[in-house]
């Protein structure tokens, strides 16, 4: 009884199977290390189109890439899956593998054949003798090569021609078998362009060669082709230190994240099949591409919401609308001005820079790799805002490198502090700043200045350096004096940093210089500091307020000095040798010229008593600044030794207006303490 009906279900199967149609598909590819070998790992899936056909054989044709892999067959493997592993009702194996490889190179082939037990081939289709083939997707057997070139594609397709009609399922009547529908369907994803150097898929993760025990491992450290066959990768690389690539290929529906602190240094090719989703550079995040990149990113910003920040687009196409209902400005050079941007289909230029008002944003396109050129103006007074147009750092050590008509100045907006900061190194991804150009001119931004950094890098201080750092209001603002040899006492595009101005309530600190095109100054850089040289230090606050201002640098000179910060508002004077940090009220209307600088030899006053004497030159003023309160005389000289003025020391500042003709005299301090003589010059 059992076996009529079973017999009457087959020959309707049998009626209704002829239109059966299988599909395969690679799956799951990984490098495993197997006895000091490296190979390549990957499944080989099946599924049929109705549920209800039982497996007969089939015949399973791979093209390989014989440069990369072994052309032995001894060295390939062939693991059953248990759809079709087992035995059958006489207890032999449901299915015996076949595996040879045929061809000439290259186009050498890897064959597997899958064929039932003869001897029960008149049994039918049931279960015990053969498979069902599921209507999903199953592994039907894993094939593993042995790797003998890492530096190579796999190559690795179904060789479609000679697989069509050789795939078999069971029937019920002679001859026991039919062939499925021809042709076969084949999955669109491959293993030909799959790298075999690195692989990550969902199943097993990252897996790379060169492991020296038979495991899987991964080695970033190490540059090798690398292909995301699958899935959501991740950079497990050790935070802030690359993760080295040879070319990298991101398949269709594969996705790497860049993920914060996290760097990624492609030194080959980037090519992503998959849509800008599927390239994920995260806010904090660096992507360094050497060769060329196809298809889409996208780059997350880092920047605040409630703030003015300073972007520049780090893919081309881009245009306004990405910042719709928000603030976006322009700069423009020759007026020193900003101007609403107000039409959302304003092209945003590659290379340019632009402020925004807005919540983070994140830019989608094909990424910027290569040089660059920008076009930079001289109609004004030539500060020029630009972009880092890289999903990277940007190293803006140099910009004269760039254009010998670009100055030493580069800035960026600190909202911290409320002002400009020149001592940036390093741009983030996707941010603008501003260069100084000394006329106009075409820059060409270099991929070598390309570097992976998670924040900007401030520059540490350099040797004949003082810096001057100011707090108060909530805000700061920084100023330097440096001494360089090749520098003049004018202003110099290659050493000295215009000030640019910053928000009203902020302190806005900087020097002056007589002469030049700038004479208001962030920087300022002599070719040395002589003796009992006076610098102006200026000061604007925005509202009155308690306000410290800090030196370091000082141990940096090369020839020890002195530095005594004067406040001609309030007649006193401190050595920031001893102590480097002054506080003090400052009011809106306040003089701006209301500091000095007083440089002198470290050695120029050995007399305990007369430690805290200033004697210098200024706004034709022979100044005395006797902080100890000594009694004494001011006796100025000539060159010659012939005496021109004699008055007695006040306690205090003591300024003695002059009309001389410009000259160096000696200025002499007599007490019953000591006497201290020092050279000024009149100009």
């Amino acid at each position: 009884m059992r076996k009529y009906i079973l017999t009457s279900l087959l020959v309707s199967l049998a009626v209704g199977l002829i239109a059966q149609q299988l599909s395969f598909r690679f799956a799951n590819p990984r490098i495993i290390r197997v006895s000091g070998f490296d190979n390549i790992e990957y499944d080989v899936q099946i599924k049929c189109s109705v549920a209800g056909t039982y497996y007969f054989s089939g015949s399973y044709i791979f093209v390989f890439n014989n440069n990369a892999l072994s052309q032995n067959a001894t060295q390939w493997t062939v693991t059953k899956a248990p759809l079709v592993s087992g035995n059958n009702s006489a207890d032999n194996p449901k299915y015996t593998v076949t595996k040879t490889i045929t061809g000439v190179a290259p186009n050498k082939k890897f064959n597997v054949a899958l064929t039932c037990d003869a001897g029960i081939i008149s049994n039918g289709p049931n279960s015990d003798d053969f498979s069902e083939i599921p209507t999903d997707w199953t592994t039907i057997f894993t094939v593993r090569g042995r790797i003998t070139s890492a530096g190579f594609d796999a190559g690795i397709d179904f060789y479609e021609p000679s697989m069509n009609g050789q795939q078999s399922y069971s029937i019920a009547v002679s001859p026991y078998w039919a062939n499925y529908q021809n042709p076969n369907q084949f999955d669109s994803k491959d293993l030909l362009t799959t790298a075999l150097g690195r692989i990550y898929s969902t199943a097993y993760g990252w897996s790379q060669v060169g492991n020296s025990v038979n495991a899987q491992w991964v080695d970033w450290n190490t540059a090798v082709n690398t292909t995301v066959w699958e899935g959501s990768a991740q950079i497990t690389q050790s935070d802030n230190t690359a993760a080295l690539f040879n070319n990298l290929n991101l398949l269709n529906g594969a996705t790497l994240h860049i993920d914060a602190n996290k760097w990624v240094t492609v030194q080959g090719n980037l090519t992503n099949t998959g849509s800008a989703s599927n390239l994920m550079v995260h806010s904090g995040g660096s992507l360094i591409t050497q060769g060329s990149v196809t298809g889409e990113g996208t780059l997350e910003s880092a920047t605040a919401t409630s703030a003015w920040k300073l972007i520049s687009p780090p893919v081309p196409g881009l245009t306004a609308n990405i910042f719709l209902n928000q603030y976006l400005q322009q700069y423009n050079e020759a007026t020193n001005s900003w101007s609403d941007i107000t039409d959302p289909t304003t092209s945003l230029a590659v290379g340019k820079g632009y402020a925004a008002w807005a919540p983070p944003v994140s830019y989608t396109g094909t990424f910027n790799t290569g040089d660059y050129n920008v076009n930079v103006t001289k109609n004004g007074l030539g500060y020029n805002l630009v972009g880092n147009a890289y999903p990277s750092g940007l190293d803006i050590t140099n910009p004269s490198l760039w254009n010998i008509n670009l100055g030493a100045a580069k800035y960026v907006w600190n909202q911290g502090f409320g002002n400009y900061q020149t001592t940036v190194n390093t741009i983030p991804p996707a941010q603008g700043f501003f260069v100084l150009a000394s006329n106009a001119a075409t820059i060409t931004i270099p991929n070598s200045a390309r570097v992976h950094t998670s924040t900007p890098l401030i520059k540490a201080g350099e040797a004949n350096e003082l810096k001057l750092y100011i707090e108060g209001n909530g805000y700061a603002d920084e100023a330097f004096v440096k001494v360089v040899e090749g520098s003049t006492n004018g202003f110099d595009y290659a050493y000295d940093v215009p000030k640019m101005f910053g928000l009203l309530d902020a302190p806005q600190l900087y020097t002056v210089i007589p002469q030049g095109e700038f004479t208001q100054l962030t920087q300022n850089t002599y070719p040395d500091i002589a003796s009992n040289d006076v610098v102006p230090l200026n000061l604007k606050v925005g509202a009155e307020n308690s306000y410290t201002l800090s030196a370091e640098g000082i141990s940096s000179f090369v020839e020890p000095v002195k530095v005594t910060l004067v406040d001609l508002k309030t007649g006193t004077s401190q050595l920031l040798n001893n102590n480097p940090v002054y506080t003090f009220t400052a009011q809106p209307n306040d003089d701006p010229g209301r500091f000095l600088l007083l440089f002198s030899t470290a050695t120029g006053i050995e007399l305990p008593a007369l430690e805290g004497l200033n004697i210098y030159a200024w706004n034709r003023n022979i100044m005395v600044n006797n902080t100890q309160n000594l009694q004494g005389d001011i006796v100025v000289y000539d060159l010659v030794g012939k005496e021109l003025m004699r008055t007695q020391a006040k306690p205090g500042l003591n300024q003695l207006p002059v009309n001389y003709a410009a000259s160096w005299y000696l200025v002499k301090f007599i007490s019953s303490q000591g006497s201290v003589s020092q050279k000024v010059f009149i100009r």
